[in-house]
């Protein structure tokens, strides 16, 4: 009898094929001085569970936090894996000429490039966050109060010592007009008449990074704040108008209390500014601008039913774009989202596509190279861009969030030549068996 090989085949397997996650091994994590013991210690437990060997290199900033690490790591993990090492810069260009089997830095982007410069020696995968100018616009039909609270708040948490903190705000003069009084009563509800005597107002984190403030003071106007004293460290929330695009403040990363707002004419010069300019970690847009009229109806269910933290990320976790799968985002959002490119956007509110747990965190090109999620494997991928899309209505939190997939933009294929990397050393407790 003749067997059918579409039948035959189906029941009979000749091979088997699967994918095995193994651990990089060797990994090198450089944390920096804003969030010393979270973002030291959310890469050291991803890089250890996936089975990795760890060189750990706190921030010589924060001084004591890297001085607690220090003593306290090694009571509760096993030392045979895992070292840490105290020290400056320099001691950091020592551990950079030793092969590492993955890096994973935190910090700004010149010290970046030499991490980066470092690892291409050895051929080394990298993750590199790194920060950079995070766009905010407000469209011309905001609430003003609503985003002020909510501009205010996660632009001057922790004295503006925040990678993903919004940089400058993108606006129309007559938004301006509206928005300043509105930015004075959310600094003085949130830090009181004197905010330098509030406890909820940090400090800068040194001198050096203070001088460098306060000289940035001098661009542009201050209307909101402005006060400083160097003894203390202490640099007031400041805004700034009658920016200029040429100042120090709108060319380098502020990572401080100071918000410059930048007049734009329309959201189409607001997209044009922001492409102009190297691609954020983050990206803010505001609107109650809308194209469903859906929205009215489903606004009072939303505020009724959906809890203070929002929708769980997983009920809405896809890699389609979120403000084009929730009929109430809107347009102005949208069309923000489409038409810019970034390492994480939110709209009608700040902060939250970072604290969900089922949405990767990461950047593109100059600011971020990798999610700063991965030491398990690296594969193949598209940039992801988390996206978290709110209503703009007081009080209601997130709506929805996905991921978006982006291209890569450019890539080049070039041909190399072996090469065969001089040997190094490694700390005695990391060393490769062999």
């Amino acid at each position: 009898m003749r067997k059918c090989p579409r039948t035959w085949a189906q029941g009979t397997q000749l091979d088997s094929a699967f994918i095995r996650k193994e651990p990089f091994g060797l990994v090198l994590i450089i944390a920096p001085w804003n969030y010393p013991v979270n973002l030291t210690l959310v890469p050291l437990v991803g890089a250890l569970a996936a089975g990795n060997c760890v060189v750990l290199k706190p921030s010589e900033f924060s001084r004591s936090t890297e001085k607690i690490l220090a003593e306290v790591l090694p009571r509760y993990l096993d030392q045979s894996c895992f070292a840490v090492v105290l020290g400056g810069p320099q001691e950091t260009g020592q551990l950079l000429e030793h092969k590492f089997d993955y890096i994973f830095f935190t910090g700004n982007p010149r010290v970046g490039r030499i991490v980066m410069a470092a690892a291409a020696k050895h051929l080394t995968p990298v993750t590199l966050e790194l920060g950079g100018k995070n766009p905010c616009y407000v469209d011309d039909d905001c609430d003003p109060q609503t985003v002020a609270n909510r501009v205010a708040w996660f632009r001057y948490f922790n004295s503006g010592q925040t990678c993903v903190a919004p940089d400058y705000v993108l606006c129309s003069p007559d938004t301006q007009e509206r928005l300043l009084p509105a930015l004075q009563r959310a600094i003085t509800r949130f830090y009181g008449e004197d905010p330098r005597s509030s406890p909820s107002l940090g400090r800068i984190i040194s001198e050096k990074h203070f001088r460098r403030l306060r000289g940035l003071l001098g661009c542009g106007r201050v209307v909101i704040g402005g006060q400083s004293d160097e003894s203390d460290r202490y640099i007031a929330p400041t805004v700034l108008v009658d920016v200029q695009e040429t100042e120090p403040v709108m060319q380098e990363e502020i990572f401080g209390p100071i918000l410059p707002i930048v007049n734009v004419r329309s959201l189409d010069e607001a997209i044009d500014f922001i492409n102009r300019r190297e691609k954020p970690l983050a990206l803010y847009a505001f609107s109650n601008s809308n194209q469903h009229p859906a929205r009215a109806k489903l606004e009072p269910l939303l505020r009724k039913h959906v809890p203070t933290w929002g929708l769980s990320g997983r009920l809405l976790h896809n890699h389609t774009p979120t403000c084009d799968s929730s009929p109430a985002a809107p347009k102005v959002v949208k069309r923000v989202l489409a038409q810019t490119s970034s390492g994480g956007f939110c709209g009608n509110d700040g902060f939250m596509h970072m604290t969900l747990t089922s949405l990767p965190f990461g950047g593109v090109a100059h600011f971020t190279d990798g999610e700063t999620q991965v030491l398990l494997c690296v594969t193949g991928r598209a940039q992801v861009c988390p996206t978290c899309s709110q209503l703009a209505a007081a009080g209601l939190t997130a709506v929805s969030h996905a991921t978006v997939q982006e291209p890569v933009g450019w890539a080049a294929t070039t041909a190399s030549s072996p090469s065969t990397p001089s040997p190094t050393t490694v700390p005695a407790c990391c060393a490769r068996p062999g």
